[in-house]
């Protein structure tokens, strides 16, 4: 028997008995005053109300600061699941497959768009579980051996749960931009860094401290990819079919911010 769900199993478990501890009749006057005689989950005339909603009516403030962060424990737990099964929906999809690569052989053009259909999720948020299920898989050579992931302080830390999808992918798409430019050493530095320091901080801030490192780990300075960038600066005029003119503007970040409210 697979091992694989035991820490989802385990956080769901934990999130039962949080979420019950965290039930103290702190909002029995709820029902007292507009819910009289009514039981969890039932109707209300004509309104119906969830029985999860009555349930954190009832929590402290503690109670419920609780339940959220013992739901997202659980919630990283089955993102790590997903990113290892994309990843391999990616590896069933490879190129080298042609129409009988699983994607295409489900009447799709791509894993992300399997995804799509699958999860009833964005293409955006299939594209981004695709793309770290395929940096954070540990590939298998044509000699059958097992080699690293890409990013495997990540891949780890993703697989435990231990990072959010977000943070982990911040992590992968700046390293990747600085690793081109950058001794493989720093880049394990910097990878171990922005893992510990992803455990405990919100996606967003990971975020920017990841992207802090891309340039620090650049040894050619950001000044070259800023030039880069404003040879790309472009205007493009065009006439709609309906008579409308679109103008489009592609700038640097420093033109970007002359420009910005």
């Amino acid at each position: 028997m697979s091992t694989a769900t035991d820490p989802l199993i385990d956080s769901a478990v934990a999130l039962a008995s949080v979420w019950a501890g965290a039930l103290t009749g702190f909002g029995d006057h709820v029902g007292e005053h507009s819910l009289s005689g009514a039981t969890p989950g039932a109707s209300f005339g004509a309104i119906t109300v969830a029985p999860a909603q009555l349930d954190v009516e009832t929590m402290s403030d503690a109670g419920l600061l609780r339940a959220i962060r013992s739901g997202y424990d659980l919630k990283r737990q089955v993102d790590a699941l997903l990113v290892r099964a994309a990843g391999e929906l990616s590896v069933r999809s490879r190129p080298s497959l042609g129409q009988g690569g699983l994607a295409k052989s489900s009447g799709h053009t791509s894993p992300a768009a399997l995804l799509t259909e699958l999860g009833r999720i964005t293409m955006a948020e299939a594209g981004k579980t695709v793309r770290l299920g395929e940096s954070t898989t540990a590939p298998v050579s044509l000699l059958g051996e097992r080699l690293p992931a890409p990013f495997p302080l990540v891949a780890d830390a993703v697989n435990t749960g231990a990072v959010q999808v977000d943070a982990a992918q911040a992590i992968i798409t700046n390293l990747t931009q600085a690793a081109p430019r950058a001794l493989p050493e720093h880049l394990v530095a910097a990878e171990e860094e922005l893992v510990d320091f992803a455990a405990s901080h919100p996606a967003d801030t990971v975020r920017k401290l990841a992207i802090h490192w891309r340039d620090a780990l650049d040894t050619d300075g950001v000044a070259p990819r800023e030039e880069a960038l404003i040879a790309l600066r472009s205007l493009r005029w065009s006439k709609q079919g309906n008579g409308l003119e679109r103008c489009t503007i592609d700038l640097d970040p420093l033109g970007a911010d002359m420009y910005a409210p």
